[in-house]
């Protein structure tokens, strides 16, 4: 049984994927459109109430610094910008399609979410220093890199909580405990979902092949960067992906350009500005 075909098989039971909001899907194209207005976008975004809410919430946190109040979505829009409302509008999508509070055996769902949001700040940084791939995508393939795991525990709920229970050994990462449990990992399951809502192909390829880049057709490098800062976050225990961590790859930092003590440096670095970030973006609801 090829790699599709296992793909096929354990979504067996899934009568239907998750799609994306339909605001979600207009905005991020508006976000693409050189022609696109605030105007345009505050109406867009004004039609989800909850969205406009955290859009609203953000702009006004301690993150932005804001001396006055912002009452209204296209201000607001003004002080974020297109790449920060291109990650809000798909965090607070993704986040709104799955239960994010409770636990399956050890395995919180809230800590896991803490642990995206982190995932996806180390990303744009990596990124951005390292010139590999631009930096919102890479926090948005950071944000979506684990989506596989929320796709199991809401559709294969039963075959999730024996992964979980396999957990309890705890040199077992959470990948093998997947193949032992189902036969693919969320890496694949993940690489389908994201096919599935037409995101570009370097998503698909970095959510797929995060834990292994050397396997990715193309764009390994991009998978090698969310990689990176998967192992980056799960180092700094911040959230919680669950399982334990996949030893830290050689080949992955060949393909980003750094060395064992470069990565250890912008860990150290990081690790104040990541947590900023989570307690803001996290829990901004």
């Amino acid at each position: 049984m090829n790699s599709r075909e296992k793909i096929a098989h354990a979504l067996r039971n899934i009568r239907s994927l998750p799609t994306l909001p339909d605001v979600a899907v207009r905005l991020l194209e508006m976000g693409e459109s050189p022609t696109a207005s605030m105007r345009d976008l505050a109406r867009w975004i004004e039609k989800d109430t909850a969205l406009a809410a955290r859009v609203l919430k953000l702009v006004n946190s301690s993150f932005f610094g804001v001396a006055r109040e912002v009452s209204s979505v296209r201000h607001a829009l003004m002080i974020l910008g297109m790449a920060h409302l291109r990650n809000l509008v798909l965090s607070s999508a993704v986040s709104n399609l799955f239960d994010r509070e409770g636990q399956v055996g050890g395995f919180s769902r809230r800590e896991f979410w803490k642990h995206c949001v982190a995932v996806a700040g180390a990303a744009r940084t990596i990124a951005a220093l390292r010139g590999i791939m631009d930096p919102e995508t890479a926090f948005t393939a950071g944000l979506i890199h684990d989506i596989g795991k929320l796709v199991m525990d809401r559709y294969l709920h039963e075959d999730f909580v024996k992964v979980v229970a396999r957990l309890e050994d705890p040199d077992l990462t959470m990948t093998a405990a997947e193949i032992e449990v189902l036969g693919v990992h969320h890496g694949e399951i993940g690489h389908h979902l994201v096919a599935y809502w037409n995101l570009p192909e370097v998503l698909c390829m970095a959510v797929g092949f995060h834990h292994e880049p050397e396997m990715a057709p193309q764009h390994s490098s991009a998978a090698a960067l969310v990689g990176l800062a998967d192992a980056l976050v799960r180092q700094l225990r911040i959230g919680s992906g669950g399982g334990a961590d996949h030893p830290l790859s050689e080949h992955a930092l060949a393909l980003c350009g750094l060395s064992l003590p470069q990565f250890e440096d912008m860990q150290r670095d990081l690790e104040e500005e990541l947590e900023e970030q989570v307690d803001v973006l996290a829990e901004t609801e």
